[in-house]
């Protein structure tokens, strides 16, 4: 099987064309990039734009402009062991919140030394999985209106979640010291039957764990109507300053369509935003088909419902204030309403230093 590697040799271009990572974003709306709504237009008249979601298009508006056009994605989502779940007597692969729990509870049961779901709780990773986990039961971050949605009930549901995944031993005692490193080590020993993070080939280095393992992208929320997993989406973005705009603007569309060989070649450690770049040997494995055909139709960037980003979305990613619930609650000693009403202050601060 040929591997992709982490592609390390990715260059700017000296007519300020930027690779654009949702953290630097608002950053970069300081130099006034230039609009690429040509660029989505061509598309629809090229029959390109369907190759795309429309949740990663909007993700790069901006008062309804297009800002950036996205050319790879980091997906988020589950791998699982399909011979554990087996031989612990789960009869069908779990697809909703109880059914989770319930196999959690067999495997518990069947193996007490096999943790049922292997999370990183010390970083970043924690809120991915837990809005993934929100986003599954119909909410994110903030709602259409602009308001935190920590402290309705969709919201404390998750929360709730979180609490009986340590309430009964379902997650490591240690989780919240692990790092993505070591939540994805405890899984490929073998010593997991879930795991939640970026789905890559590293898990071929270990043939048997390869072989039993599966994907899937998320479990749906009692008040949710359908998966939801939350993704990340990097762009290119044409500054105003550029001398050459004309060219610039014909670079970042040429560079959105020929980008497939990063992915082939180049070793790109990220999947392309392209749905139909993924064809080939290297998206043969059944990781990569899996997430075409499991995770990216559920794929969601971390702003949805919101189309676009918002002011106050920089701080609250940068400085992982999503991570305050699912640590509290995995932690233990508060109550459900107390930790949504703490994420939903820690929240609006950050949409209110925005404003200022």
């Amino acid at each position: 099987m040929k591997k992709r590697l982490r592609f390390k040799n990715m260059r700017y271009t000296k007519h300020l064309i930027g690779c654009l990572s949702i953290v630097l974003l608002i950053v970069y709306l300081l130099f006034s990039a230039t609009y690429l709504d040509g660029v989505i237009d061509a598309w629809k008249e090229e029959c390109v734009y369907s190759d795309y979601t429309e949740d990663m298009l909007h993700f790069f508006k901006y008062e309804g402009n297009q800002i950036a056009i996205p050319y790879m994605v980091g997906y988020r989502g589950f791998f699982y062991r399909a011979d554990y779940l087996k031989e612990a007597g789960v009869e069908k692969v779990p697809e909703t919140w109880d059914e989770l729990l319930d196999a959690c509870a067999k495997l518990k049961a069947w193996n007490p030394d096999i943790v049922p779901l292997a999370l990183t709780g010390a970083t970043n990773g924690i809120w991915h999985c837990f809005m993934s986990f929100a986003m599954s039961n119909g909410v994110g971050i903030l709602d259409e209106n602009m308001a935190p949605t920590s402290e309705p009930p969709a919201f404390k549901e998750t929360i709730d979640l979180f609490q009986k995944l340590r309430e009964n031993g379902y997650v490591a005692e240690c989780v919240l010291g692990h790092d993505g490193a070591a939540a994805e080590t405890l899984y490929y020993s073998g010593k997991a039957a879930f795991f939640f993070g970026s789905f890559g080939i590293k898990i071929f280095d270990y043939p048997e764990v390869a072989e039993n393992s599966d994907v899937l992208a998320c479990f749906k929320g009692p008040s949710g109507d359908a998966v939801g997993t939350v993704s990340f989406p990097d762009a290119l973005v044409v500054f105003s300053q550029t001398k050459h705009p004309e060219e610039s603007l014909k670079f970042v569309k040429w560079w959105a369509e020929n980008t497939q060989p990063l992915f082939t070649e180049g070793g790109c450690w990220a999947y392309p935003a392209k749905a139909s770049f993924f064809s080939g040997e290297v998206f043969a494995d059944k990781v990569s088909q899996g997430v075409l055909n499991k995770v990216l139709p559920t794929a969601k960037t971390a702003t949805w419902p919101i189309q676009g980003m918002f002011p106050g979305f920089s701080q609250i990613n940068g400085e992982y204030i999503m991570n305050y619930a699912p640590q509290a609650a995995l932690n233990g000693g508060m109550s459900t309403g107390d930790i949504a009403k703490k994420q939903a202050e820690m929240i609006q601060e950050a949409l209110d230093n925005a404003a200022e």
